[in-house]
């Protein structure tokens, strides 16, 4: 089963939110926000869906005004955004790398399908905690790659030292930073020690670092 922040949220508050209004939020039948409850400040009967990403309330005036000022008509006809190359220059530009070190992507599904795809094989194992979010899992599954899921810790948390346990010869070592669905995080200096000890036990192992909520 894919298990993903809305996955977990599902399991965990289904039942509750069942009981609390008399029909799951969850189900396919749930109503749509409408503009008279936006209006009145009331947002899904009250309910805060804590495995949801998205803001109920919608994009902001700021965030609106900016979207409405970059869009052109090359949006939604199957081109790249705008900017693509200029965004790739200011990322290479800060962290004072190449743009070749630069993978721009819409979303995180293909980045994160594409570093299985690249660096695991017959005798490249995938290795990751579980539960996380699981579209590198799902990837190495369909691809019939070999794996390795590594239980969490007693507090939810990636255990890191299991992980780099598993580095000898794994292909890719997944951390996804804070947790999804469980919410843990590790600050910079455990993340970067536990970096420095895999490319020094095991330097032929890549590390895919999933930051897209830290």
């Amino acid at each position: 089963m894919k298990t993903t922040r809305r996955g977990f949220g599902t399991i965990a508050l289904g039942a509750a939110v069942g009981a609390i209004s008399g029909t799951s939020v969850f189900s396919r039948k749930a109503p749509a926000q409408t503009r008279a409850n936006h209006a009145n400040g009331v947002y899904d009967n009250g309910i805060i869906q804590l495995n949801q990403n998205e803001s109920a309330r919608g994009p902001g005036p700021k965030t609106m005004d900016a979207m409405h000022s970059h869009t052109t008509k090359r949006v939604g006809r199957g081109y790249s955004p705008d900017h693509v190359n200029e965004l790739r220059q200011g990322v290479a530009d800060y962290y004072n790398i190449s743009t070749d070190n630069v993978q721009l992507a819409t979303g995180s599904t293909p980045l994160l399908q594409g570093s299985v795809r690249a660096f695991c094989s017959a005798d490249k194992t995938f290795v990751t905690p579980m539960p996380t979010y699981s579209t590198s899992l799902s990837t190495a599954r369909k691809l019939t790659q070999p794996k390795i899921e590594l239980p969490l810790g007693s507090d939810l948390g990636v255990d890191l030292d299991s992980l780099a346990n598993n580095g000898e010869g794994a292909g890719l070592l997944y951390l996804c930073n804070p947790n999804n669905p469980t919410g843990t995080v590790h600050g910079p200096d455990a993340v970067e020690a536990f970096v420095r000890r895999v490319m020094r036990e095991n330097p032929d192992t890549y590390i895919h670092i999933d930051e897209a909520f830290y």
